[in-house]
């Protein structure tokens, strides 16, 4: 059992795939509510804006974001962002599916808008 579980693995690892070259994203819609034990006076403000993209070679790729959110809190509107930047490894399954891992790091703050 481990030795094809070990097999199958490896084939996994070794296959290749067509898909390779950059990629870009966007995302638009409301803001989201914020509440937390901190901040319990949080309400969506506006709209939520991601930027998102990478660049694949083979099975690695490396990908990032940047994104914000506006929200109204009782210290008056404030604006989140978030930034992130990740390296990516696919291993594809079958029939277009694939299993990846994705590690990077992730950043997020804030910019109160008296």
């Amino acid at each position: 059992m481990k030795r094809s579980a070990l097999t199958a693995l490896a084939l996994l690892a070794a296959t290749t795939t067509a898909n390779a070259g950059g990629y870009v994203g966007l995302g638009i819609g409301p803001s989201p509510g914020i509440s937390d034990a901190y901040e319990p006076h949080s309400d969506p403000q506006g709209r939520s804006l991601r930027l998102h993209g990478g660049y694949r070679f083979g099975n690695l790729a490396i990908e990032g974001a940047l994104g914000g959110v506006g929200t109204a809190t009782a210290h008056g509107d404030d604006r989140l962002y978030s930034a992130w930047l990740a390296g990516k490894l696919s291993l594809p399954l079958s029939s277009g599916f694939e299993f990846f891992g994705r590690a990077g790091v992730h950043h997020v703050w804030t910019s109160l808008l008296d």
